[in-house]
């Protein structure tokens, strides 16, 4: 049996594996129940899952993470620029239109 789905759980188990994550929806400004957020609670790295294309605002100063999009369906990957503006630390639209996990991984410096 070939079912594209089965290959994208295979694709986020790997890059779950060995993370303890904890939901920190909290840190989300944006007015929407859609997109999800977790850290992983080691690495303090940041797990967006963001299922349409949008302007992400996050609450605080994430400027010492580098942040990736990761388009799910076919596993493009950009780096996003971000800025920090009035507390909150703003992602740009990213290049992919649906489907994509977005890590923040903190910056090994501070």
């Amino acid at each position: 049996m070939n079912f594209d789905g089965a290959w994208d759980y295979g694709y986020l188990k790997r890059i779950m594996e060995g993370r303890a994550i904890t939901p920190r929806q909290s840190l989300l400004a944006n007015k929407t129940t859609a997109i999800r957020i977790a850290q992983d609670d080691a690495s303090q790295d940041l797990l967006i899952y963001v299922p349409y294309n949008t302007k992400l605002r996050l609450n605080g100063n994430f400027s010492n993470y580098a942040f990736e999009a990761i388009d799910l369906a076919d596993r493009f990957t950009s780096i996003l620029p971000t800025r920090v503006k009035d507390g909150l630390t703003i992602l740009d639209l990213q290049p992919f239109h649906e489907d994509v996990l977005i890590i923040g991984t903190k910056n090994e410096k501070e």
